[in-house]
């Protein structure tokens, strides 16, 4: 298994940076950085915890690593793109990385 980079971004306890919006963004950014995982066969627990400290894992050969640090800096300032485009391109590349959980299941009538 190729080795993984931890970052821990911490909000020193600013709420102004625990908006829905952020999260979901970050949730982007940790999912596009999970799709080389689930390429590569990894086994590791979840790739993201949200939260005051948000810590994400990014496999090494997967997304650079400055292109997710730059990501990351993005959302904080509010800028969504660069986590939708590394998504993207992760998905054209390891096909949808999404995973079903509770919230994410669509309620059928």
């Amino acid at each position: 298994m190729g080795a993984h980079i931890r970052i821990t971004l911490d909000h020193l306890g600013c709420p102004a940076q625990l908006t829905d919006e952020k999260n979901a963004a970050f949730k982007r950014l940790a999912l596009a950085a999970e799709g080389y995982c689930v390429q590569a066969g990894c086994r590791h627990r979840a790739a993201y915890a949200d939260g005051v400290l948000r810590i994400f894992e990014v496999r090494n050969g997967g997304i650079a690593l400055s292109a997710f640090v730059r990501a990351a800096l993005a959302v904080e300032l509010g800028d969504f793109t660069p986590p939708d485009r590394l998504l993207q391109e992760t998905e054209a590349l390891a096909g949808p990385v999404r995973r079903q959980t509770e919230g994410d299941k669509v309620s059928g009538g």
